[in-house]
């Protein structure tokens, strides 16, 4: 089973050896900064985003290496049965989310959550990425449309054109 661990300035997938063969990586390395939340998904199967592009899987047992989907790619090295850890990324990674089965995943998400505030605290200027407990999360503006990769709704009603073509025109 592939370990997920924070090694100095960034979060290190590491997987075991036939890993490394099926998955057709060494390790990953993505920076501390690059980090936006770290959560644990109890299905294993609910990390799998997409298709698989690079990589190795048997339906019902593992899957292992690089899957696409409409928001980008993430490296995944799950196996049925084991909760995974999901760290969603910043769109300045080389990847949208990593997805790691691990035997005891509180620990490992609480170490990366900490190692990336403190990350966080000692950066000049940066922003806090933790919010008191009785404070609302910030709003985030929506920029990536539907989950599914369709756009989402745009605004205004719709009026027809020359050619017979229906748009929309923007409100006031």
């Amino acid at each position: 089973m592939a370990r997920l661990v924070v090694a100095g300035e960034d979060v290190v997938v590491r997987p075991t050896g036939l890993e490394r063969l099926l998955g057709l990586r060494q390790e990953v390395r993505i920076p501390l900064a690059a980090v936006n939340d770290v959560r644990i998904e109890r299905d294993w199967w609910r990390a799998l985003r997409g298709r698989r592009r690079h990589g190795r899987s048997s339906p019902g047992r593992y899957c292992l290496g690089e899957w696409q989907h409409t928001q980008g790619r993430d490296y995944v090295a799950v196996r049925a049965n084991s909760p995974a850890v999901l760290v969603d990324l910043r769109p300045s990674a080389p990847y949208a989310r990593l997805a790691v089965s691990v035997p005891d995943p509180e620990p490992v998400a609480e170490a990366i959550r900490q190692r990336r505030d403190e990350h966080a605290r000692n950066q000049p200027g940066a922003a806090p990425t933790a919010q008191s407990p009785g404070q609302a999360p910030p709003a985030q503006p929506h920029t990536r449309g539907h989950r599914s990769g369709f756009p989402g709704p745009t605004t205004g009603p719709v009026t027809s054109t020359k050619a017979g073509r229906s748009r929309r025109s923007p409100t006031r």
